[in-house]
This record gives structure tokens, sequence and C-alpha cells, in this order.
């Protein structure tokens, strides 16, 4: 009898690393002119979980973005990437007030997707099954303006930090937010715009944006981003 448990556990093992595949994912960026790297260990199965999960943009906006930031059971992809942060930020003596700005550098060099822009310009796609989860994001090492959101504000909260999803329908863009109340010029709304598609400081608006159009959604309290 204990041999065919201990039989039917190993085919139970055997079968999840099967179903599961496991790697390593290396990611590289730069910050304030130093090269930084840092390793992380994905799954196919959590990938799938997310992929396949209802991304129908339904009611408002707000809350339809809001399921982005819903995280499975027994995901720790957010804690894990933010820790890694943290502790290349000790060792190379990044200030902790800087710790924003690292994480922003992160994700802005993860590589845009254009092919999937180029869809979303010809309007050739569909927001309920290719807008990405964090994980997602993470796992393709790709995305758009709108994932690469998702995940930077998934950070920033880990971080304990105040954060909101941008959406600018006109400019057919997104960006992440970060709470600072000193900061005036997102329409008096006490956020500092981050870009998460090209390397750019907190704070930089590109000239294109229209100011008075954007949208700040999904905001979380949490602590203020202090102003260089």
């Amino acid at each position: 009898m204990k041999n065919s448990i201990v039989i039917m556990y190993c085919l139970v093992v055997l079968t999840f690393k099967l179903d599961a595949q496991i790697f390593k994912q290396d990611y590289t960026w730069l910050f304030e002119g130093q090269a930084y790297s840092m390793q992380l260990i994905l799954n196919s199965r959590t990938y799938e979980y997310y992929h396949k999960s209802d991304k129908r943009l339904l009611f408002t906006k707000d809350a339809a973005l809001g399921k982005f930031f819903n995280i499975k059971d027994n995901d720790n992809l957010i804690k894990m990437l933010s820790d890694k942060l943290i502790v290349l930020a000790r060792r190379n003596k990044i200030s902790v007030d800087k710790l924003p700005d690292f994480a922003a550098a992160f994700v802005q060099y993860i590589p845009y997707d254009s092919v999937k822009a180029e869809k979303i310009l010809s309007e050739n796609w569909s927001a309920d099954t290719e807008l990405n989860f964090h994980y997602e994001t993470v796992y393709t090492n790709k995305g758009v303006c709108t994932d690469k959101s998702i995940l930077l504000v998934s950070i920033l909260r880990y971080l304990g930090y105040g954060a909101a999803v941008i959406l600018m329908e006109k400019e057919f863009h997104a960006a992440a937010a970060i709470y600072n109340p000193s900061d005036a010029r997102l329409n008096n709304s006490k956020y500092s715009y981050i870009e998460t598609t090209a390397a750019a400081p907190i704070g930089y608006i590109p000239e294109h944006i229209s100011i008075p159009d954007i949208e700040i959604l999904q905001k979380s309290v949490g602590k203020a981003y202090k102003s260089k």
C-alpha cells in the first residue's frame, strides 16, 4: 500500500513538471549610466492562467482596469521582482527614495511590442484578449504602453507608493503615475507622470500629450514620491 502511495505521488509530481514548464528569463537595463541585470524564474502554468483570463473591458474604465491588478494565489512575481530591485539598489548604493526611479527604468527597458502596437493603431486587435496582466508582460519580455504601465504600477504599489494608470485615448497611449503632492502638472491631480515605453525620468511628460485630456485611473493609497 505504501509503495502504491509513493508511485502515485511520483506520478503527480511528474505530471506537474510536464504541465508547468519552468524557465529562467534574463533582463537588462540602464539606470543613471550604469548597466543592471536580473534573472527571474517563471512558469508556463501561471502565464496560461493570466493569458486565458477574462480581459473584457466591461463597465467603467476604472473598474475594467481593476481586474488587471488581481493577483493569482501563489503568484509571487511582483514580490520577487520588487525584492530583487531592492537588493540591487542597496548593493549599488541607490537611495531608498530612488527606488521608484530604479523600478521605472527596469520596466522602460522591457522591449516595446511594436507588432501589437501596429495592430492597436489599425484597430485590428481585441482588448478582450490582448491586454496583458503583469505576468504576461514579464513572461514574454515585451509589451505596449498599457501592459508596461500595469506592470510598473503593480511594482510601485508593492514598494508602498500611491500609484495609478494614466489613459490618453486621443493619443492611443497609456502611462503610469506615482503619488506626488508637490507636482501640479497633471491637472493638479497630485500625481507625477511616468512614461513606460522609453527611458525617461519620473515627471517627464512627452510634448504630444494633451494634459487636459488625460484620465487618471485605479488610484491607490500609499506614500508620496519625493521629486528630485
